[in-house]
């Protein structure tokens, strides 16, 4: 939790230009660096062909950004972005050619990175039955798709609650819970947005609230009844 809600995120965008896309993506940031909107400048930087991981060269990408530090909100606004983004504040992460595309990692992760172009040449997020199941009730014309796992954001959660001592819900989380899938279809200048949550999804966090709310009266078994005052 303390090192980014997109530390451990990867991105594979299906393309028939791979190196068209990272020029793209190397001029776009040239353009945004020093860049200044609604109050944040922006700090970008590109570097091609920067080192190899898993034999494949790979170009690494930041994006940073800054508030006013004049403005009265900006002290809250590093915090929420060190959340979202961890210590450095902004994306750090690498761009690698891939089957039919190319991988992003929103961190310097090589081991993420390996993962995810292993995933790539299929066998691996792609083939998994839970991703399978819930991408069929996204749109069948969807431009874009993400998926949640869920079970281990489940497992951090019970490990935190364990670590500043609080009662262990007594909820066991299936090893193979389903992620939450979204997905996005486009059209005539709109865009259409499903979020699909498995019903064993929704049990499973019901079952989780419903020990958090037991565990915080105290005494499950016999409610407390009106207060006497």
């Amino acid at each position: 939790m303390m090192t980014g809600l997109f530390a451990n995120s990867t991105l594979f965008v299906k393309t028939r230009d791979a190196k068209g896309y990272a020029a793209a993506m190397k001029d776009m940031c040239g353009t945004m660096n020093g860049q200044t909107v609604q109050g944040f400048t922006y700090q970008t930087s590109y570097a091609s062909a920067a080192k190899k991981v898993e034999g494949v060269t790979v170009d690494e990408w930041s994006l940073k950004m800054e508030p006013d530090p004049n403005d009265p909100a900006a002290a809250q606004a590093m915090m929420a972005m060190s959340a979202i983004f961890g210590p450095e504040g902004g994306f750090n992460g690498y761009i690698a050619p891939a089957e039919s595309g190319l991988v992003f990692t929103y961190a310097k992760n090589d081991q993420l990175l390996g993962q995810a172009l292993a995933a790539a040449k299929g066998g691996g997020l792609g083939a998994d039955a839970g991703v399978k199941a819930v991408g069929a009730a996204l749109p069948s014309d969807r431009t874009l798709e993400g998926y949640i796992g869920i079970g281990q954001i489940l497992d951090m959660v019970m490990g935190f609650a364990a670590m500043m001592g609080g009662p262990a819900p007594n909820v066991e989380i299936p090893d193979d819970l389903p992620p939450i899938g979204m997905g996005a279809s486009t059209h005539s200048g709109g865009a259409r947005m499903v979020v699909f949550a498995p019903t064993r999804v929704l049990t499973t966090i019901q079952q989780l609230v419903k020990e958090a709310q037991q565990g915080a009266d105290g005494n499950p078994g016999n409610p407390a009844g009106q207060p006497r005052f």
